[in-house]
């Protein structure tokens, strides 16, 4: 709700990431206000929540490489996020992170 008339507020945006815990590989999108980059967001302690709400989830295993799971949103703990990249950050499907 915008409580300055004719005053915009900041955009909500959705971007598409791939985080990393020490079992699996999630990619899908998070949202997260404009005027916030997203390594503030991660580390924020201003958060209302130790969870990171992802839409549009595929879950895979490290170990594996199966794929476990496909949902419309899964909560992670923030604790449990090794690695975060964007999709901007991966290259033909693969992503560039080496072993990890």
């Amino acid at each position: 709700m915008n409580l300055h008339p004719g005053k915009v507020g900041p955009m909500v945006v959705e971007e598409s990431v791939t985080i990393f815990t020490d079992r699996e590989r999630i990619e899908g999108t998070i949202t997260h206000v404009s005027t916030i980059r997203l390594s503030d967001f991660m580390i924020s302690e201003g958060h209302q929540t130790d969870f990171i709400k992802i839409k549009n989830a595929t879950i895979t295993c490290r170990v594996t490489g199966e794929e476990l799971e496909q949902v419309p949103f899964v909560l992670i703990a923030r604790d449990r996020v090794a690695l975060l990249t964007t999709k901007t950050a991966t290259r033909a499907g693969r992503e560039r992170v080496g072993a990890f």
